[in-house]
């Protein structure tokens, strides 16, 4: 396989997981934005449940 192919296949995996941390953020700032102009509705806390 070419070096430059390797990098490059490197670079876009790299490039996609930025870009999905920055939707989850993006999402999660939105969330908090909707919650604030609401008046403080649409701001139930996530609850995660833990089953053992």
């Amino acid at each position: 396989m070419n070096p430059r192919a390797l990098i490059a296949i490197v670079a876009a995996v790299i490039a996609v997981i930025a870009a999905s941390q920055l939707l989850f953020a993006f999402y999660d700032w939105n969330r908090q934005q909707a919650c604030a102009t609401g008046g403080g509705r649409n701001c139930a806390p996530s609850i995660r449940l833990n089953q053992q």
